[in-house]
């Protein structure tokens, strides 16, 4: 519960302008357009009746900004349901790419401006870190979630939090799609300039270091 992940190969920040413009071009989406975005795997949990991504074509549907678009970078059993949902939003503002190697997601998030972090408040998603957040710090982007502790831990001012107990639950929606349709270009500026360049809890050697002392203390209690 407290592995917070890594980055692997992030775009440097002086090549991201670049690579927005490009990957933006290829997806077809404006560049100046505002573009909520996620990556992950689609599978659908027919229990909640919910994949990564429900969320932002859900919020969609609600917002009539024609400047606000929804990028959902991944592949998965959910993928048709959103395609289909997605269809239903004007003017194709949810992309939904599919699959992509793993080289291109840094790409990818560079088209973005602001990324999703969904996770339910439960027993699990409560005390966890996911590993999304620090692929999406590395590319630079603030993150809207739910009201998580590490969402408390971690903020200094690069993150909205919503309501809501779950990602799917009609509060978490409602209150995104407000977001979505009621953020000011000064106000993304202060969330993106507010993001850490490099915190502590994503480094890999620090990881690395702290997980391989409690292997070599557990390894030494087990055998004393």
């Amino acid at each position: 519960m407290t592995a917070p992940g890594w980055a692997p190969d992030p775009i440097p920040p002086g090549d991201r302008a670049g690579v927005h413009a490009e990957v933006r071009r290829q997806l077809g989406i404006p560049d100046d357009a505002l573009v909520f975005g996620i990556v992950g795997s689609l599978g659908w949990v027919r229990r909640a009746g919910y994949c990564y991504g429900l969320e932002l074509v859900r919020a969609m549907e609600k917002v009539d900004r024609p400047d606000v678009y929804a990028l959902i970078v991944g592949d998965g059993t959910g993928k048709a349901r959103l395609d289909a949902l997605a269809g239903k939003v004007s003017g194709a503002r949810c992309v939904l790419t599919g699959r992509v190697p793993r080289e291109e997601v840094p790409r990818h998030l560079a088209a973005m401006d602001v990324a999703s972090l969904p996770q339910i408040l439960d027993g699990v998603g409560l005390f966890r870190y996911s590993t999304k957040l620090a692929e999406y710090l590395a590319a630079g982007l603030p993150v809207v979630t739910g009201r998580l502790p590490m969402a408390f831990d971690l903020d200094n001012g690069w993150l909205w939090r919503l309501p809501g107990e779950a990602p799917w639950a009609s509060r978490s929606i409602e209150a995104l799609a407000a977001l979505m349709g009621q953020v000011a270009p000064a106000e993304l500026a202060s969330k993106r300039f507010a993001v850490p360049p490099a915190p502590p809890e994503f480094d890999r050697g620090r990881q690395v270091a702290r997980v391989a002392a409690f292997l070599r203390e557990l390894m030494a209690d087990r055998e004393g």
